[in-house]
């Protein structure tokens, strides 16, 4: 197991292990925004990061909430149309259960399916490893 010797990539967003090659995001402490929902924070968006229009960022204590309120999805990615989306993260552990019903009731009205997707490993986008995804099909 690699003792990590980190050298950063500002140019990349990034940081790259000397001894293995590994690389992981570089995330700046992220500036806190006025809205407040059931304990949630605003905080703003990474820069330079391809978010869909209206997406929001927001922590709670260690968690970190990504919200998209409306994502296009081909039919061969999620069966197509339009999705909301969230991501949840915590930076040491994945998020207990509590904290992602939490989200998922602060983020989601209470009538819409929420629904957590496990793709073949192959297919899983993250940009953190302690990430979960929720997903609610809007209706057209």
């Amino acid at each position: 197991m690699c003792k990590h010797d980190w050298l950063e990539k500002p140019d990349y967003g990034a940081k790259v292990c000397a001894k293995c090659g590994k690389i992981e995001p570089c995330i700046p402490e992220p500036k806190l925004l006025n809205h407040h929902k059931n304990g949630w924070q605003e905080i703003e968006l990474i820069k330079g990061l391809p978010f869909t229009e209206g997406t929001t960022s927001w922590c709670k204590n260690n968690l970190k909430v990504l919200f998209s309120p409306r994502e296009l999805h081909t039919e061969t990615d999620l069966g197509g149309g339009y999705w909301k989306h969230l991501s949840i993260s915590h930076p040491h552990r994945y998020p207990y259960w509590d904290e992602i019903l939490n989200a998922r009731n602060t983020f989601f009205s209470e009538i819409e399916t929420v629904i957590q997707i496990m793709p073949p490993t192959k297919e899983y986008v993250n940009f953190h490893p302690n990430c979960f995804h929720l997903w609610s099909k809007i209706s057209e």
